[in-house]
């Protein structure tokens, strides 16, 4: 593949010939910031892909969350059986349908050692069967994603991004995401309360983020954590 002109061109055709009407390829990232391998390559409706890239919709997307629950292809419609959704995920849903992307499915793409990812084939044709796509739809997602990938890198050997937090705001992080306070915290590390505030506003300043759900997520997004150092309930709950 030798430019990502090219690669959207065969996405586009290929997504046409399987009845879909648009596609994304993209890293689950702050999508306003142009930064080294980086990916972003859509023919979403200008209208919404804007929308999701300001608002930063990355964060709370059921179906970003949901690439975090399992690593094969599933279908929109079926989100509530990796997921539990809540009002805002519906709620984004719904924009998502009335600017042409009522269903689809997603190939989730996570390399150990970088930001997570996804290959999405959106606004099915009337009389597109999901379900008889979605062998076609992974292996296309799949290998999409890593041309993506090489070109984003330039075709050289991708190296693990560095860590983005510190030791310590890592493990205050890990602590938070299994529904620990700060004072818990505190215990468990040897630290003050003070202490682990100061590092948790500094982990929320490394991602741009207000809440303490929202950085958790973003960790977890940047492989920054796994899924395996959280409680599994607690996951749920955070992402669902």
């Amino acid at each position: 593949m030798a430019s990502g002109a090219e690669l959207r061109r065969l996405m586009e055709d290929i997504c046409s010939e399987i009845g879909f009407r648009h596609f994304a390829l993209i890293h689950h990232d702050d999508l306003r910031k142009d930064k080294p391998g980086l990916i972003n390559i859509n023919n979403y409706p200008p209208v919404w892909a804007d929308y999701f890239i300001e608002r930063r919709l990355y964060i709370e997307d059921p179906i970003v969350h949901a690439c975090l629950r399992t690593n094969a292809g599933f279908s929109w419609s079926n989100l509530s059986d990796l997921i539990r959704l809540n009002g805002r995920h519906r709620t984004i849903l719904e924009h998502a349908g009335r600017e042409g992307l009522n269903e689809g499915i997603t190939i989730p793409a996570c390399v150990r050692g970088e930001r997570s990812g996804s290959c999405s084939f959106g606004g099915p044709r009337d009389g597109t069967a999901l379900e008889r796509y979605m062998m076609i739809a992974q292996l296309v997602g799949a290998f999409g994603f890593a041309a993506a990938r090489r070109l984003a890198s330039g075709n050289e050997l991708v190296v693990p991004q560095a860590p983005r937090l510190s030791p310590r705001q890592r493990e205050c992080v890990i602590l938070v995401g299994q529904g620990k306070s700060d004072w818990e915290i505190a215990t468990i590390l040897g630290l003050s309360p003070i202490t682990v505030k100061h590092y948790l506003a500094d982990a929320r300043r490394v991602y741009d983020v207000p809440s303490r759900t929202q950085l958790v997520i973003c960790a977890i997004l940047d492989n920054e954590i796994g899924l395996s150092e959280l409680a599994p309930w607690q996951y749920v709950h955070l992402v669902g």
